[in-house]
C-alpha cells in the first residue's frame, strides 16, 4: 500500500479540478495514491478524470448529488473499511499544493512520533490565480508544536488556523477513537473535529511555510454559507466545552463568536447573500444562551450598525464617483 492517501472531494469544478489533480500528481513525494470522490458533477469531470492515465488516481463517482458533507463522510467509511495507507491527506477540488507539502509533512511525522495531525500554512489567491495574501497565518514565524486544548484556545484567539486541504493525519489516531465529521455541525463540521481531536493529549504541528494556495472565490462554500456555518459550530463548541468542562473557554468563544458577526455582516460577499433577517435571527441565537453572550449592549449595536451599512454605503460612494469621472 502506498505511504499516503490524498481524498479529494470534488462537484462541478473542473475548471479548477484539473490544476488540483496536477497539483497533487506532481508532488515530490511520489508514494502516494489520490482518490477522487465525486459528486455526481454534471460539467464533464467524469471524462476528464478516466481520461487521465495514471495508476495512484483511484476514482468514485456518486450516482447522484448526495450533498458535499455526505461526500465528506463517505471519505471516512472508506478510511474505516477500504484504505490502508499510513497517513491520510485531506484535499478540495479549488485549491493547489505546492510541490513539496506532502514531502515536508512526512518529514515532520519522521521526526516526531508523537504528532498526530500536521498542517500548513497557506497562500490565498483569487480565481485567476493572483496572490491575495502571501501567508495567511502571518502571526507565526516559524513551526509550532501544539498541546492537548491549545489549538481550541489558540484558535479562538485567531493566533492560528487549521486549514483543511492542509491536513495529513495519522489514520490509526483516527481509527483508535473512531473519529467521524458531525453533520449536525454543518460545513463547519471540519474545525468542530479538530476542536473534538485537541481534546486528546496528543500534538498537533503546524508549519509556518505556506505549502499551498487556497483559492477564494464567488462560489466556495464557505463564501455563500458563511452565516449559516457559524451557528451550528458556535453551538456545539459550547456544547462540547460544557461537556468537558472547559468553562475558561466560554469567553474566548463569546468574544470570538461576536467578532465573526462582525466580520460577517461586514463583509461584502456576505452582505450581497444575507439579509437584515438572517441578522436578526443570529444575534437571537447568542442571545438565548447567556454563558454564550452576554445582553446586546449598546456598543455592539453601533458596530453592529456600522457593519450592516457601511460597506453599502462604500459602494455607492464608489459608484457615484465612477459616473462622475465619465461626466467629466
Amino acid at each position: 500500500m502506498p505511504r499516503i492517501t490524498v481524498i479529494l472531494t470534488t462537484y462541478n469544478r473542473l475548471n479548477y479540478l484539473k490544476k488540483a489533480i496536477n497539483s497533487v500528481l506532481n508532488q515530490s513525494f511520489k508514494d502516494f495514491d489520490l482518490i477522487i470522490l465525486d459528486n455526481a458533477s454534471l460539467d464533464g469531470t467524469d471524462e476528464y478524470v478516466r481520461s487521465l492515465q495514471d495508476e495512484r488516481i483511484i476514482y468514485i463517482r456518486n450516482d447522484e448529488n448526495i450533498g458535499a458533507l455526505n461526500n465528506g463522510l463517505k471519505a471516512f467509511d472508506l478510511i474505516r473499511n477500504n484504505i490502508k495507507s499510513e497517513f491520510l491527506s485531506f484535499f478540495h477540488d479549488d485549491d493547489m499544493m505546492k510541490q513539496h507539502l506532502l514531502e515536508s509533512e512526512i518529514k515532520v511525522f519522521k521526526r516526531h512520533q508523537d504528532v498526530v495531525l500536521v498542517a500548513t500554512n497557506i497562500e490565498l489567491i483569487d480565481e485567476n490565480e493572483k496572490t491575495i495574501q502571501k501567508k495567511a497565518l502571518r502571526r507565526i514565524s516559524h513551526d509550532i508544536i501544539i498541546e492537548k486544548y491549545k489549538y481550541i484556545e489558540g484558535f479562538l484567539k485567531r493566533k492560528y488556523a487549521i486549514y483543511n486541504p492542509t491536513v495529513m493525519i495519522r489514520r490509526s489516531f483516527l481509527l483508535e477513537y473512531d473519529f467521524q465529521l458531525r453533520p449536525e455541525i454543518g460545513q463547519a463540521a471540519d474545525n468542530f473535529l479538530w476542536f473534538e481531536m485537541n481534546l486528546l493529549p496528543h500534538k498537533f504541528y503546524i508549519i509556518h511555510e505556506p505549502l499551498l494556495k487556497y483559492r477564494i472565490h464567488n462560489n466556495q462554500d464557505s463564501q455563500i454559507n458563511c452565516s449559516k456555518m457559524q451557528q451550528p459550530f458556535f453551538k456545539g463548541s459550547l456544547d462540547l466545552f460544557r461537556k468537558n468542562n472547559l468553562d475558561y473557554l466560554y469567553p474566548f468563544l463569546r468574544k470570538f463568536a461576536v467578532s465573526e458577526l462582525i466580520n460577517t455582516v461586514s463583509s461584502q460577499k456576505c452582505l450581497s447573500i444575507n439579509s437584515k433577517e438572517t441578522l436578526k435571527e443570529y444575534i437571537e441565537v447568542m442571545k438565548k444562551d447567556q454563558s454564550f453572550a452576554e445582553k446586546i449592549k449598546l456598543k455592539l449595536n453601533i458596530y453592529l450598525f456600522f457593519s450592516l451599512y457601511l460597506p453599502g454605503i462604500l459602494r455607492l460612494i464608489y459608484l457615484l464617483k465612477k459616473k462622475l469621472l465619465k461626466l467629466l
